[in-house]
């Protein structure tokens, strides 16, 4: 979510451990991305590529391989 606010799912007691592992594979890349722009900002360099952004075009690209999403 922008502003670095992420949106925490309720726990339930039938959340599968990949959903648990996606969400947490997705807060790393977040959490990295974060501390790039910082990093990038302290250069003074351009930006990177947004999170959001760059998780549709990723998930594009393997739609177009044929891969699930």
């Amino acid at each position: 979510m922008p502003g670095g606010v992420t949106r925490h799912r309720a726990s339930s007691s039938c959340t599968s451990a990949s959903e648990v592992l996606h969400d947490t594979f997705r807060l790393m890349r977040e959490y990295t991305d974060t501390l790039a722009r910082l990093i990038v900002l302290e250069n003074g360099k351009a930006r990177p590529e947004p999170f959001e952004r760059r998780e549709r075009r990723e998930r594009r690209e393997r739609l177009e391989a044929g891969a699930a999403p």
